[in-house]
C-alpha cells in the first residue's frame, strides 16, 4: 500500500479514511483502516462524505446552541 505524500514540511504521516466508503463496506478503505490501526494507531477520519453523519451533526449543533439561544431570548448574557 502506498500513499502520496508531499515532501514540503512533512512532520508526520497522517493518512485519511473516508467514513462514507467505510460505511458502504468498501474493501480498499477497510484495508486502509486495518493498515493504519496496526502501523500507526490513529488516522484522520473524513466525515464529509457521509450524509447520515452530516444530518446527525446538524441535530447535535442545534442542541449545543440551545443554552445560548435560550439566554438571548431571556435577555441574559454569559458570565465573564
Amino acid at each position: 500500500m502506498s500513499a502520496e505524500i508531499k515532501k514540503t514540511n512533512v512532520i508526520a504521516v497522517l493518512l485519511t479514511l473516508d467514513l462514507g466508503r467505510l460505511r458502504a463496506g468498501d474493501a480498499e478503505e477497510s484495508q486502509k483502516l486495518l493498515f493504519n490501526c496496526i502501523n500507526y494507531g490513529f488516522m484522520h477520519l473524513d466525515l464529509r462524505s457521509d450524509p447520515e453523519f452530516e444530518a446527525e451533526w446538524e441535530k447535535l449543533l442545534a442542541v449545543m446552541t440551545l443554552p445560548s439561544r435560550w439566554m438571548s431570548r431571556c435577555g441574559m448574557t454569559r458570565a465573564p
